[in-house]
């Protein structure tokens, strides 16, 4: 119809217009949006793929390497994405952030949220 229905109903309503003859006989139900609720509620495993964790690892270093490694770390996905990785990989990501503060000369740890903050990030190395 034409009302202001919520985004995945017009959605699923346009993918089952697109994909079928229109006929309605109920053959297949309607799309719905439980393929990406687990994007969205968070993905509750570890990468293992050596592939995917070679780009896991770039998609988390490229931020390092271009901003400031305290407001980088303060992203509220960047955690949860970095819980992706295995603890072999947590380990090697924590040396990544460890030399990425080093490097960065204008980075600065103001105050003691901060510390607390990148300890959480690199206590993987002190286990």
């Amino acid at each position: 119809g034409s009302g202001g229905g919520g985004g995945y109903e017009a959605a699923a309503a346009a993918a089952a217009s697109a994909s079928g003859d229109g006929n309605g006989d109920g053959a297949t139900p309607p799309a719905s949006p439980a393929p990406m609720t687990p994007a969205v509620l968070g993905p509750p495993m570890i990468i293992s793929d050596q592939k995917g964790v070679r780009q896991l690892v770039a998609l988390l270093t490229v931020p390092l390497d271009t901003y400031d490694v305290v407001s980088v770390l303060g992203l509220s996905s960047y955690p949860r994405v970095m819980a992706l990785l295995a603890p072999t990989n947590l380990r090697q990501m924590a040396v990544t952030i460890v030399r990425s503060m080093l490097r960065g000369a204008g980075t600065r740890v103001s105050d003691a949220e901060q510390v607390d903050m990148l300890f959480r990030f690199i206590a993987v190395l002190v286990r």
